[in-house]
């Protein structure tokens, strides 16, 4: 009787190991199975929103696209005093990288009193900004040129002014931003970077009953794609 209750309990104990065994090797298992569940649910909190910020900061910039108090500047005539090219609200290239640059007149926006004479004018109230380049417009003309000094309400540029301008007429700073998808740092605004895993990126336009559509889509990997869409911002 001896014998046979020292080799049962024998076997329970083997019985007992095993199970142990088992049951850790499941537990493992549902660890490192709950642990991937975890990495992959922060993988996509930080991506959605990675997503976020980057369609709210797309949307916003392709907004203001073109935009003055009196109308987009498709629709002006126009000169950039800089170079003697005409101005565009948008240009999409892909010569080297797609780049998406966008063209604008900053807020805050202010009224012009009087050009004071080729070079000078006298703004309702002082801009408020830091401004190195601006645009002046009216409904029918705008131009771009460098700021020469601000003194005040007063304001000096380097360039006499092109055009004959008609009250109201209103003055910003020029806005120039682009875009560009690299390599090596994924989607840029400028010299910053946005979200490095975007490969690629393409851009349409479409213009439905007089409103104009701006799309941006993105190439993520995996054959993903994301959209962004806004219309323009109106007088």
């Amino acid at each position: 009787m001896r014998a046979l209750s020292r080799g049962a309990s024998f076997v329970e104990l083997f019985v007992a190991i095993f199970l142990s065994s088992l049951l850790i090797v499941l537990m493992l298992h549902e660890q490192m199975r709950y642990t991937l569940v975890i990495k992959k649910l922060r993988q996509t909190i930080v991506l959605d929103a990675q997503w976020a910020y980057v369609s709210a900061l797309l949307r916003q910039h392709l907004h203001m696209a073109g935009y003055t108090p009196c109308g987009s500047l498709r629709h002006l005539i126009t000169m950039d005093r800089r170079t003697g090219h005409a101005l565009k609200p948008l240009v999409f290239s892909t010569a080297l990288a797609p780049r998406l640059s966008l063209y604008h007149m900053s807020l805050p926006v202010r009224e012009v009193e009087v050009l004071d004479s080729a070079h000078t004018l006298t703004l309702q109230e002082p801009l408020g900004v830091r401004a190195a380049v601006i645009l002046l417009s009216d409904c029918y003309h705008a131009e771009v040129h460098t700021v020469d000094s601000i003194q005040g309400r007063v304001l000096r540029v380097k360039e006499p002014w092109l055009y004959t301008y008609h009250a109201p007429m209103f003055l910003g700073v020029f806005s120039e931003e682009w875009f560009e998808v690299t390599p090596k740092h994924g989607l840029m605004m400028q010299h910053d970077e946005l979200w490095p895993i975007v490969e690629g990126m393409s851009f349409e336009e479409r213009t439905l009953h007089h409103q104009t559509r701006l799309t941006v889509h993105l190439k993520l990997p995996h054959g993903e794609e994301k959209s962004i869409t806004s219309g323009l911002r109106t007088p």
